[in-house]
């Protein structure tokens, strides 16, 4: 029996010892500590079931900082097994307060039918001076007593006829400054007319459990339930600090994942808890940016978007769960940067008003650093990237680890031939990213006049008209932005020097990619001019034909021993026409793409 007894009294230890408090993570605003409460709580000496001290340790598991004890005056359907003296709720557990940390008002419910209904008074010195005969004495009673004065449940359905009323009393009480706050949820229902009283009428908000049962058995925890909490926003963490608060309007309150209170908390919250941690993002050669939000609150955040940048395709909504970071896909409507990306979205369950969600502006720096290009200014080629001002830091070197020769874009290229040239981002002079690298060939047809071109595809376009003669090289990837492509067509291509040039060799780069539906031609032939109208055939080359078993590669096609003088080149490039008949495409239109004519 004794060892049955301590071993009961050592579970019993570890039970409690072993207790959790939950958190509830908000962060401190404006200067002011953010305080969780929860100010409507009954006990056994009203009509609850609960001792006193037990709601101090609920609160305390609860994550909160502050409670009242506000138990019915006129009603006490215990009283013959504790006492009626209103007082003795405050005074048994305070010792337990002080123990857990827990702020303690004495407060008490003015218990009346409608109109006016239910009231808290909080701050009191004695509440049994409340319990009047008339509803009127009970108020004075409290306001005698310089309590703050908060009307429950307004919305409370046992209470109301057809809807939620304002009545004369309500008037008169608020006028004599003895209506100071009101609930806007009380323990599962949420009022969204009282919502809009508080804020015409600017009453301090409340969100309050009006908890009777064990605080488990009205928000079981197993399915995701949890107390109303209201947020007090208090100069210090005392109970004056408190009260000041209240007095003040420095309250929100959060209800089942939502969260109501003035703009200026709520922005100032959000601004506290969620975090985009790569405020200057990189565009993916696809064209995505991928942001990071961290939201470091237990409140998540439901995003409606409301507003566009036209630069930019963005997710109409965007869900933040509290405590976690996610990456968001947003998409550059065209192939390139911007700084200071901006799009309006709501928080749909951060409310400013009954139907207001917080205004949040998305805001971030869209580095597109995927395609660049070469341009030529008094006979100097500059490596630069569309999209990218002054801005962005960006350097380049042709040394891969990016140690030597450091040059900012401002810089010209001083280098000839084919060549790769690797480049990053700065940021405060120190690199940031990862180092990325094009292969270059500057050569004597760089940016030459294309006459004629072809029908090629709008969407494989090269970088443009001047793309086959723009001195980057398309690497295997056939979306890389630098391949011109064309579907089943044959193609044409015209080019002028602008003046005679020595030439000793022409070539070109095709991509061969069988599995994306590329292959090489059937036959390139090349003709040169020196007048533009009298082409000279220089020879005809036939590559070889594809085979079932050819990976992915680039084939360089070169018009070698040319030894003199031309302007004017003409390329005649035929197509295979459609996919071979081992290819999974077979008799579908085939590709063929072609980038840089080389003219050495």
């Amino acid at each position: 029996m004794k060892t049955n007894f301590l071993l009961t009294l050592v579970l019993l230890s570890i039970s409690l010892f072993s207790q959790n408090r939950t958190e509830i993570k908000i962060p401190d605003i404006q200067g002011y500590f953010t305080l969780k409460g929860d100010f409507h709580v009954h006990t056994i000496f009203s009509d609850g079931t609960v001792w006193p001290e037990d709601r101090i340790k609920e609160a305390w598991r609860d994550g909160l900082d502050v409670i009242a004890l506000t138990d019915h005056l006129e009603y006490s359907p215990h009283s013959k097994d504790v006492s009626k003296d209103k007082n003795r709720p405050h005074e048994i557990a305070s010792e337990t307060a002080a123990e857990y940390g827990i702020m303690l008002i004495r407060g008490g419910e003015i218990t009346r039918s409608m109109p006016p209904g239910h009231l808290n008074a909080y701050f009191l010195n004695d509440v049994n001076k409340l319990n009047q005969t008339t509803f009127m004495k009970a108020i004075e009673a409290a306001a005698d007593q310089k309590a703050f004065i908060n009307w429950n449940h307004p919305g409370w359905k046992a209470q109301i006829k057809d809807t939620v009323k304002w009545y004369d009393i309500h008037t008169e009480l608020y006028n004599k400054g003895w209506l100071n706050g009101i609930e806007i949820v009380n323990y599962h229902e949420y009022y969204p007319e009282v919502f809009q009283w508080a804020i015409d009428k600017n009453l301090t908000i409340f969100g309050n459990s009006d908890t009777h049962e064990p605080i488990s058995f009205e928000y079981p925890e197993k399915e995701g339930k949890f107390r109303p909490v209201t947020l007090v926003f208090a100069k210090e963490k005392t109970l004056s600090g408190v009260r000041e608060a209240f007095e003040n309007h420095r309250t929100a309150v959060l209800f089942n994942d939502t969260l109501f209170g003035k703009e200026e908390y709520l922005k100032a919250i959000y601004e506290g808890s969620v975090k985009i941690l790569n405020q200057s993002a990189f565009v993916d050669e696809s064209k995505n940016i991928f942001i990071r939000f961290e939201n470091s609150s237990s409140i998540p955040v439901l995003l409606k978007k409301t507003g566009d940048d036209a630069d930019v395709k963005s997710p109409e909504f965007i869900k933040i769960p509290a405590l976690t970071t996610i990456i968001v896909e947003f998409t550059m409507q065209k192939n390139q940067g911007k700084k200071g990306v901006k799009i309006a979205y709501e928080a749909q369950n951060w409310l400013c008003g009954p139907k207001t969600g917080l205004k949040i502006n998305i805001g971030f720096d869209a580095i597109n650093l995927n395609n660049p290009v070469l341009k030529s200014e008094n006979n100097l080629y500059y490596f630069t990237i569309p999209g990218t001002g002054s801005e962005f830091d960006v350097r380049y070197s042709f040394d891969k680890g990016m140690k030597d020769g450091l040059c900012k874009l401002s810089e010209p290229v001083k280098k000839t031939g084919k060549f790769t040239l690797y480049y990053q981002l700065f940021v405060n002079n120190s690199p940031t990213g990862k180092v990325y690298e094009r292969d270059l060939y500057v050569h004597r047809g760089v940016f030459a006049n294309l006459l004629s071109t072809g029908n090629y595809s709008k969407k494989y376009d090269g970088g443009g008209s001047a793309g086959l003669v723009n001195g980057m090289l398309g690497s295997t990837n056939y979306r890389d932005g630098n391949w011109t492509g064309y579907e089943q067509e044959d193609a044409e291509i015209i080019m002028d020097l602008n003046k005679p040039v020595k030439t000793e060799a022409v070539s070109m780069n095709f991509l061969h990619a069988p599995f994306s539906w590329i292959f090489s031609p059937i036959s390139v032939t090349l003709f040169v001019s020196v007048n533009g109208k009298d082409f000279e055939e220089v020879k005809t080359i036939r590559p070889e034909p594809t085979k079932e078993s050819d990976e992915t590669e680039i084939r360089t096609i070169s018009f070698d021993g040319i030894n003199k003088e031309i302007r004017y080149i003409k390329v005649s490039i035929k197509n295979i026409g459609l996919c071979p008949e081992w290819h999974t495409g077979s008799g579908k239109k085939a590709w063929f793409f072609i980038d840089e004519i080389i003219i050495n």
